[in-house]
């Protein structure tokens, strides 16, 4: 008896077993995402920038970014005791730079430009920013019980520009993201962002429509630019043609001088640039959390 003959038919495709995302049930559907509660997108905002910070913590640590400037690496000990309520020596600032700073080869030496006079036990620092994104700005309250100057954690960029300065960007070795934040964001969802960024590690950056997000030094602080748009068209350099949606359109110029008062209950900052604005900053005190209470920020040309 012969065997049988294989069949020639041709055999139907298998169908495709690969499937999106939403499919496969890891990611909402946009109609999905709209029903959830704010507990439910707020879970899985936190699970995926706790996935992005692993994901960067195994890449740096494959691919280290090179050694650190001397700037950084040396971390000076702390004053011991007994600093004077009189004034805020500048080695006290720049020790508060160093500590703030994220290891990167590209850093900008670290430059105390000035310090005002204390007022209520507060001072100020003007900087020279290491990299975009930190402050060139920050606040020192005079602790009585540790008799030292303290550093307050949010921090003031003060200063707008459209074109490219030298400052270094985190953005061009891949060290920072910007993450889109549209109306879809709640104000709560957006106020619970920035303090778990920052207890993962992370330096966040409110933006009025996007977050931005880089690793913090050994210590972390917080700026706040939800305004900066506005603030833009005040001064008289938006265009309309601008993307509002990623930090590299919101330079920092080199700061003139800043003097700090105090008036009626409120602290006044007031900030000179060296493209001819002034910037005012005004608030009430700090908060437990080291925010500014009462903060207004405004800004006008000065040509």
């Amino acid at each position: 008896m012969q065997p049988p003959i294989p069949s020639t038919k041709p055999k139907k495709p298998k169908p495709s077993t690969s499937r999106t995302p939403a499919q496969r049930g890891l990611m909402p559907t946009r109609s999905q995402w709209a029903r959830w509660s704010l507990p439910s997108r707020l879970t899985l905002i936190g699970t995926l920038v706790g996935i992005v910070g692993v994901l960067l913590s195994i890449g740096f640590y494959v691919w280290p970014l090179g050694t650190p400037t001397a700037a950084v690496r040396e971390i000076p000990d702390p004053f011991s005791t007994g600093e004077s309520r009189e004034a805020l020596d500048p080695r006290r600032a720049r020790e508060a730079v160093a500590l703030m700073i994220y290891e990167s080869p590209g850093n900008s030496p670290i430059r105390i430009i000035s310090t005002t006079s204390p007022v209520k036990g507060l001072s100020a620092a003007a900087i020279e920013p290491p990299y975009r994104e930190f402050p060139n700005v920050l606040l020192f309250q005079f602790n009585d019980g540790a008799q030292r100057w303290i550093r307050v954690q949010e921090g003031l960029s003060l200063g707008l520009q459209t074109d490219v300065s030298r400052v270094f960007d985190l953005h061009r070795r891949g060290d920072a993201i910007d993450l889109d934040m549209d109306e879809s964001y709640t104000a709560e969802m957006r106020e619970w962002f920035s303090p778990n960024a920052r207890g993962r590690g992370w330096v966040p950056v409110q933006y009025d429509k996007f977050q931005h997000l880089h690793p913090s030094g050994h210590e972390t602080y917080y700026l706040d630019k939800r305004r900066y748009t506005q603030l833009a068209k005040d001064l008289l350099i938006w265009r309309a043609s601008y993307p509002d949606t990623e930090c590299t359109l919101f330079d920092v110029p080199e700061l003139d001088q800043i003097s700090l008062a105090y008036d009626a209950g409120r602290y006044t900052l007031t900030a000179r640039t060296a493209n001819e604005q002034q910037w005012t900053v005004t608030f009430t005190g700090i908060d437990g959390a080291g925010k500014l209470l009462d903060k207004d920020v405004s800004a006008v040309p000065t040509l």
